[in-house]
């Protein structure tokens, strides 16, 4: 004969109760009905006028802003050439833009020692003369520098 006296718990009689009944007050997520895919317009416009393939925040001495590169000839209806500057209300160009016959794929902010300064790099095809050396922008172009 086994001395020790017999423990019941209730929990998990309990716990399963409690579980079956919040279950049986949730809609299974298939009961929705799928939402539509579309862009807002608020998002869309001033907008760029083709595709955007790198993005990054900027501060270049009058505020951080969003830098954003593709293959968009346009922002806000203004001639950006493939980069762009994004205050929040309105686009600007930085100076002529990438004219070197290509997309802008990668934007970041690097600082060489003389201070922080966005570069581009991309798919560029024309070449330019620094120093008496010929350079294939390929990797990287120093935009702007902050201060």
């Amino acid at each position: 004969m086994n001395s020790r006296p017999r423990v019941t718990s209730r929990f998990p009689v309990f716990s399963t109760a409690a579980l079956i009944i919040a279950l049986s007050h949730t809609r299974p997520a298939s009961a929705d009905p799928p939402c539509e895919r579309q862009w807002g317009e608020g998002f869309a416009r001033p907008g760029v006028s083709d595709s955007v393939h790198a993005l990054t925040v900027f501060d270049d001495g009058s505020g951080p802003a969003l830098y954003v590169g593709g293959v968009f000839a346009t922002a806000g209806g203004m001639p950006v050439n493939y980069i762009g500057k994004w205050t929040g209300s309105t686009w600007s160009p930085l100076g002529n833009g990438m004219n070197f016959g290509g997309a802008v794929t990668a934007l970041t902010v690097f600082d060489d020692g003389s201070g922080p300064a966005l570069y581009a790099g991309g798919h560029f095809t024309t070449a330019w003369r620094r120093g008496g050396e010929l350079h294939r922008q390929m990797e990287r172009r120093r935009l702007v520098a902050s201060g």
